[in-house]
């Protein structure tokens, strides 16, 4: 298992990376589509809480990919916690790409915590 997402409470979501996802895997196909689903969901805004102190997404790719699945409409934000510092240099790509992928009438908004505590 690469990951596993948890519905912590109404629009809160836990998602756990227990390894770096290979691209192009089925495996982020169903990632991509669960996140979609979710999203599609909901009517309200819906949150993630992202553990990546054991993996997380790295590939410029799927980074694109990701940015355009949370430009959805019921996307509210996000944060992640991870104490390495590729995790770091991976979640400045995101942000980047998403906020330069976004439309201007969405407002999200996703912060990279060293502990869960601080997320």
């Amino acid at each position: 298992m690469t990951y596993r997402i948890l519905w912590l409470n109404p629009n809160l979501y836990y998602v756990k990376w227990f390894e770096i996802p290979k691209p192009n895997s089925q495996l982020m196909k169903n990632y991509f589509f669960e996140l979609n689903a979710i999203l599609d969901s909901e009517d309200q805004p819906v949150y993630f809480l992202s553990d990546l102190r054991k993996g997380h997404i790295t590939n410029v790719h799927l980074l694109l990919q990701l940015a355009r699945v949370l430009n959805h409409k019921n996307y509210g934000g996000g944060a992640a916690f991870s104490d390495r510092t590729a995790a770091s240099t991976d979640m400045s790509m995101f942000r980047y790409i998403q906020n330069a992928s976004r439309s201007t009438t969405t407002n999200h908004h996703h912060e990279l915590f060293i502990t869960a505590d601080e997320a």
